[in-house]
């Protein structure tokens, strides 16, 4: 049930936002009500409000929001009377000890992100005050979770501390010779001077990096830190004073220039937003309860597009659009539904970040509706939902293992291992119809799953067929390696961010998108994606049947179609924000046997498009495969017949496809960046198609096969600043920056 009651509204300039990974923590709200949902129910995840937080630029003036669906109004903890307060404190106390000790767990997890979600955890159950705590009953909900007052460091609110420094109920009076005198009941009235004599110092005894961080942001302030890290006082060191806070702020407007200089000016797309923070929207009636999630599709409304001389299939009662930079979803939202308030018109899926709209309209004004849409002045773009489908056939699974294993040995990845076998710092993201975690190749290997159709981090097998493939392809990019179980991945010590996009079949282009959204926020540095969109059966047919010259020139009138034209455009936007941010995108050519720039997304630029190869010949020659796409606009190319890896049930299987050469692909990518963090989408393409070894074929190039072990050497050559490195870092947190704040 969505958030109804506006419980808690105030201005923030008296707080600031605490930050996780140098997100705020309010931001991370859907993930935090997943965890507590999933873990403890219904009662632990509406312990936290639903936050509205305005704009930067605009919280001094509009005030912050906190919704919950618990009940309509509460009093705060220090409203209650004593013995009230007690039992609630008891209450309180007894779940957050619950949540404290499964962060405990979540810190013990191999996996980094067991330990960032523990961080998480521990920073959103804190309030700046007792007043923050509202109840009704045994309905207990905290506001203004995720700020900080500005209270000095020592003298802060600790929830947990106020919770448990309340005195135990007073029981009957004890007999003259017990010698047992009752606690005293603390007036209502006198609640918040307990408060401040009951909340001790806090004194960390194990200091995380965020609080070392802050401990050196606010040494000028408390006269320095000594050797046990205590400002001033005994052992505390003598302070920087004046000059101390003059030359760091040089040296932080000398790093702020550096990042300035290097900066690529306008680096962000001017229909982008600024962050998530930039357009964070209080609930409507016109918008669906959750954003970012998209209900599934009426196969019914299943068509192809006449304009489309392809014959794609698309959604015949949806659209997409993306509105430009600075203007209201919510605003352009009432105005349309003020003009059509019937059912013809229904928002079904929406996101702030990108400022995205999902509309359902009759099939049959479908042509009308997108013109009206794509006429409105605050409209960037309009889309077709088209369809998208996992492609891949199953091959005999009963190989011996130099059979299985031959495609390490044609990409040279066992010379490669000796180089390096991946960094856990490096993630890669696989966009995929299904996925099964606790499979041997996978467990201990998945951090921050997601799927867009549910919006939760429950990525399932319920289709059978998406859970092979999801499951095959994530095991290529970095199955767990040494573990007496099947194979490896190519990539065997990074990490995986599996991301569920739908099925086997009718996976939506708004899908694929919000999935490459999520990749993006959430640290993801390659996005491997094994899908595609095709032509109906019988274009398929007439296109092979026209000869190379005739082909060609449909293929040069198709891409001037306006069809074709927006969906580039699209892909263009994000593939530079995501080339801008370090982050490599690798997609599968297609099986179709045509050239991939039919694709848009193929023919874009920033991304590694990558076609299949088959068995060695007699010569030891590798040929294209069948079935793989061709063309110019394929970057590299890499096995793809026979390839034996993981699948649903705990089995194995050996299937075939570019969508098994394009995770060989990530796996390489995610290789190079644990050797060098900093190369580019250019840089690591130009190593890939440099080190390649060219695929043997008269008619149909296709990029070099990628070699492994040459890739992995030539990064070590590759052109670096002195300061690579360092800015490297700089640029990711400048990103960071500017998603939180889009004013700088």
């Amino acid at each position: 049930m969505p958030a109804r009651y506006t419980v808690f509204s105030t201005l923030l300039a008296p707080y600031r936002a605490v930050l996780w990974l140098a997100q705020p923590v309010h931001s991370r709200y859907p993930q935090l009500r997943s965890l507590l949902q999933n873990r403890f129910g219904d009662d632990y995840a509406s312990l936290l409000s639903e936050p509205y937080i305005p704009a930067p630029q605009e919280q001094g003036r509009v005030e912050a929001k906190w919704f919950t669906d618990a009940f309509r109004t509460g009093k705060t903890l220090t409203q209650l009377a004593a013995d009230e307060r007690i039992r609630v404190s008891a209450l309180l106390d007894a779940k957050l000890t619950n949540i404290r000790q499964y962060a405990d767990e979540l810190d013990q997890s191999p996996s980094a992100e067991g330990s960032q979600l523990a961080a998480l955890l521990r920073l959103a159950i804190e309030v700046p005050s007792p007043d923050c705590v509202l109840v009704d009953g045994n309905q207990i909900v905290l506001v203004l979770w995720g700020f900080d007052s500005d209270r000095s460091r020592q003298d802060r609110f600790r929830i947990s501390q106020f919770v448990k420094s309340e005195p135990l109920p007073v029981s009957p009076a004890p007999s003259p010779t017990s010698g047992v005198v009752p606690p005293p009941v603390i007036p209502s009235n006198a609640t918040a001077t307990v408060v401040d004599s009951t909340v001790p110092p806090v004194v960390a005894t194990t200091r995380s990096r965020f609080w070392q961080f802050w401990r050196w942001r606010f040494w000028w302030r408390n006269g320095g830190l000594g050797t046990t890290g205590n400002a001033g006082g005994p052992g505390g060191g003598r302070g920087f004073g004046c000059a101390g806070l003059l030359g760091g702020l040089l040296l932080l407007l000398l790093l702020l220039g550096l990042c300035w200089w290097l900066w690529p000016r306008q680096w962000w797309p001017s229909w982008l937003p600024g962050g998530p923070a930039a357009d964070i929207v209080a609930p409507s009636p016109h918008l669906p309860p959750q954003q970012g999630v998209i209900p599934p599709i009426d196969t019914s409304q299943i068509i192809t597009d006449p304009a489309d001389s392809l014959h794609k299939p698309i959604v015949g009662n949806r659209l997409n659009m993306f509105l430009k930079k600075g203007q209201n979803l919510v605003a352009f939202v009432d105005k349309i539904k003020k003009q059509y308030p019937g059912n013809d018109l229904q928002i079904v899926a929406y996101d702030t970040v990108y400022r995205s709209l999902q509309v359902q309209i009759p099939t049959a004004e479908r042509d009308t509706w997108r013109k009206w849409f794509t006429q409105m002045p605050e409209v960037y773009v309009v889309f077709d939902e088209t369809l998208f489908e996992t492609g891949m056939n199953p091959n005999d699974p009963a190989l011996s293992d130099r059979q299985t294993n031959w495609y390490f040995t044609a990409i040279q990845a066992f010379t490669a291992w000796d180089i390096t076998r991946g960094s856990p710092d490096v993630t890669v993201a696989v966009l995929d119809g299904g996925f099964e975690t606790g499979h041997p190749e996978l467990s201990g290997q998945v951090v921050s799953p997601w799927n867009v159709v549910t919006g939760s981090n429950v990525v399932n097998t319920s289709d059978v067929e998406g859970g092979n493939h999801g499951t095959h392809t994530a095991s290529t990019v970095a199955g767990r390696g040494g573990n007496n179980e099947g194979t490896s991945g190519i990539a065997p010590a990074c990490r995986l961010m599996p991301i569920q996009v739908g099925g086997a079949k009718n996976i939506s282009s708004l899908a694929i998108i919000y999935g490459i959204q999520y990749a993006m926020q959430h640290g993801a540095q390659v996005i491997s994606m094994s899908l595609g969109s095709s032509p109906a059966p019988e274009i398929q047919q007439k296109l092979r049947a026209m000869s190379p010259r005739q082909l060609a020139g449909f293929v040069q009138m198709y891409r001037q179609t306006a069809h074709y034209q927006s969906d580039k455009l699209l892909y263009e936007r994000f593939h530079a924000e995501a080339a801008r941010n370090g982050i490599v995108i690798v997609k599968s050519a297609g099986n179709d046997n045509l050239p991939a720039e039919l694709d848009a997304e193929n023919a874009a630029s920033n991304i590694i498009v990558v076609a299949a190869t088959g068995l060695p010949d007699e010569k030891g020659a590798y040929p294209v495969a069948d079935f793989s796409n061709y063309g110019a606009f394929t970057t590299v190319s890499a096995p793809g017949v026979k390839i034996y890896n993981a699948v649903t049930g705990g089995g194995y299987d050996a299937y075939q496809g570019t969508s098994m050469a394009a995770p060989m692909v990530a796996g390489a990518v995610a290789l190079m960046k644990s050797i060098r963090s900093d190369l580019t989408t250019d840089q690591i393409r130009q190593i890939l198609i440099e080190t390649g070894l060219t695929v043997s074929n008269s008619r149909r190039i296709v990029g070099p096969m990628i070699q492994l072990n040459k890739a992995l050497a030539a990064c070590g050559k590759a052109p670096r600043d002195p300061c690579a490195m360092t800015i490297d870092s700089l640029r990711r947190e400048v990103r960071k920056l500017r998603r939180q704040q889009p004013a700088i």
